[in-house]
């Protein structure tokens, strides 16, 4: 009997279930998967040992102390480590989503992953390209730098979300001193960027990209979008942020461009993920929401144009090249999966009385 057997077979089975869930659209039954394939886990011995400080907390420890084991068990470990893994993070990613009353998660662990890294993988002596690694060692070394990426760039998004939030400007108006910090966020992307490996490099064609390589290249977007939405709220809005009711954001050469550099990615995130509209997988739900998002963002700036100019008003942002198509595309990906998902439905009829209203519009 597999299910209450605490063994690594049953967590496999578990998570798939959850994957399987998430396919069918099926969120808040994919999460109890999730959340059932990590009590499961529990189980497992390197949490155990990690629990009573016998684990290994870091895959780069320093002098001897990184621990040696015999093929079988490291396999065995790597096989532990993955499913946990695979399970903590799509559960963390579902929690934040669907807002279970009982499970709000605190700032500490929406921040963060477990304090460890993967083990990694066996691999002979070779290059890590995709020409210096065959079949399955080439899956094993990927998956691993794949996930020693995601969760370095998980922790640069926390902390610049921290920052953004807890900022406070002394002497200048809010989204000025905003768009001077920003300059130093945009080169934390790109650092991040550069230093991946080569095998799991952004500088190739999206197209081209493997399953790991789409994955983060759509994490990086995320980081952008929150880099430049202070930018692109205030112009869409024409917001004041505080009592001293600072200047609309196109009194800012510098605003001015944020606020385009934040557009153009919502039109960057519905180009690059075009080649997995129509691809059934774990991540469509995600997918779905978060392209729905820019479209509806791209229609929310053509509008504010609109209303200004209607207004005999002048704007000092213009729409960026693409964004029609986009939101075009947006509405396709939604009528595509409005017969099995409730979400693309109300989305498609969301998206399309949206359009109408700036559809005519010479943009």
């Amino acid at each position: 009997m597999v299910i209450g057997s605490g063994t690594l077979v049953e967590a496999q089975c578990l998570f798939l279930c959850g994957v399987y869930m998430m396919t069918s659209f099926q969120r808040h039954v994919a999460w109890k998967f999730f959340i059932q394939t990590l009590a499961c886990c529990q189980s497992f011995k390197f949490l155990r040992d990690l629990s009573t400080g016998k684990g290994r907390l870091s895959a780069f420890p320093q002098g001897n102390d990184y621990p040696t084991y015999d093929t079988q068990t490291q396999q065995s470990l790597q096989a532990e480590q993955a499913i946990y893994w695979s399970a903590w993070k799509s559960e963390r990613e579902l929690r934040e989503d669907i807002q279970a009353p009982d499970f709000a998660p605190s700032k500490t662990e929406l921040a963060i992953y477990p304090p460890f890294f993967p083990t990694p993988p066996l691999l002979q002596d070779r290059s890590a390209t995709r020409t210096g690694l065959v079949g399955l060692e080439y899956r094993q070394q990927i998956s691993w730098y794949f996930y020693l990426s995601e969760i370095s760039l998980r922790r640069l998004l926390s902390r610049i979300t921290n920052q953004i939030v807890q900022f406070r400007p002394s002497g200048v108006p809010l989204l000025e001193g905003l768009a001077q910090m920003t300059v130093v966020h945009e080169a934390q992307a790109e650092e991040w960027a550069l230093a991946l490996p080569q095998i799991l490099s952004l500088d190739c064609h999206p197209e081209e990209d493997e399953i790991c390589r789409f994955v983060l290249r759509g994490h990086l977007i995320n980081l952008y979008e929150l880099i430049y939405w202070p930018f692109v709220y205030a112009a869409v809005n024409n917001a004041d942020f505080d009592s001293e009711k600072q200047p609309a954001p196109q009194s800012s050469v510098l605003i001015r461009s944020l606020c385009r550099k934040g557009l153009q990615k919502h039109v960057e995130r519905l180009w690059v993920n075009r080649p997995g509209f129509k691809h059934r997988h774990h991540g469509t739900p995600a997918l779905l929401r978060s392209c729905s998002r820019s479209a509806l963002v791209l229609v929310a700036a053509a509008a504010s144009i609109q209303t200004r100019l209607r207004q005999g008003l002048s704007s000092s942002f213009t729409m960026p090249h693409g964004w029609r198509q986009a939101v075009l595309w947006a509405v396709e990906m939604n009528e595509f999966w409005e017969g099995e998902s409730t979400d693309s439905q109300y989305l498609a009829g969301l998206l399309k009385v949206a359009w109408g209203k700036v559809e005519p519009s010479n943009l």
